[in-house]
């Protein structure tokens, strides 16, 4: 049984072939309902930018239609968020290919060569081995799902540093290539790690493993490569939930809440 996603309210969500009518939200969905009032500052900034650097093309634009100005200013944001999604999808295949192959490639799209030189000293580093790469996490329990990057491999010691002939350990990565990195991760991480199976791409379905603990893989806009471990327990786990039962209330519940008008006035 495969599985599929499709856009809810602008949202992804996840649903069974066989299944069409129940589906799942995301676990990215859920998580990107964290507070992040820096954001509005940024998206505005943008936009500022945007006016200041084309103002030329924006007053003509203007002029022929305000509306189509204003919501071209608006999109500032978004643009260039799906610009940076398209790229980290991109590092993302690598990645993966990387990975299966100890090798990564020379000739790729020139977006994402910045990243090739951190990722191969990752890999000479660590010397992590790919046991699953980018399969589906589903949740019938809490009914969410989602896509996790990788499950890595790794020799480490006591102290939990790259060692050939440590013990190896079972590491739950996801790999981001942000500017900064942010401690949402541990959500998606716990959210992944909690679910009821794990499903490949010819839907067979399985249990998940005991992982030794969660691990995010960062490559910055700067090239340097981060490796570092990521708590996705228990209780980082019900934050998720919260969230899951924030964005329930925001996209479905609220929506249903306010009943038939029972009298209403007239204007004043």
């Amino acid at each position: 049984m495969s599985i599929e996603t499709k856009s809810v309210g602008g949202q992804r969500h996840y649903f069974r072939t066989a299944d069409p009518a129940t589906s799942y939200p995301s676990v990215t969905s859920v998580v990107d309902g964290v507070s992040k009032p820096f954001l509005q500052r940024w998206a505005a900034g943008m936009a500022a930018d945007l006016a200041l650097d084309a103002p030329d093309y924006i007053a003509r634009l203007a002029a022929e239609d305000r509306k189509e100005a204003r919501r071209y200013l608006v999109g500032a944001a978004d643009r260039y968020k799906r610009m940076r999604g398209t790229i980290g999808t991109r590092v993302h295949d690598v990645a993966e290919i990387a990975l299966r192959t100890g090798t990564v490639p020379d000739i790729v799209h020139p977006d994402v060569r910045m990243y090739l030189p951190g990722l191969r000293a990752f890999i000479d580093a660590v010397q992590p081995q790919l046991v699953r790469a980018e399969e589906t996490v589903w949740s019938d329990t809490y009914g969410y799902a989602g896509r996790f990057d990788a499950w890595l491999r790794v020799r480490l010691n006591d102290d939990w540093k790259p060692d050939p002939g440590g013990t190896p350990r079972l590491l739950l990565t996801d790999l981001k290539t942000s500017k900064s990195q942010q401690n949402s991760v541990a959500l998606q991480l716990a959210a992944y790690a909690h679910a009821d199976k794990v499903i490949s791409a010819d839907g067979t379905e399985s249990e998940l493993p005991a992982f030794d603990d969660g691990a995010l893989l960062h490559i910055g806009h700067d090239g340097v490569p981060t490796f570092r471990r990521v708590d996705m327990g228990d209780e980082v786990f019900q934050h998720f939930l919260s969230l899951l039962d924030n964005y329930r209330w925001g996209r479905v519940t609220s929506r249903r809440v306010l009943g038939d008008v029972i009298w209403q006035g007239g204007a004043a």
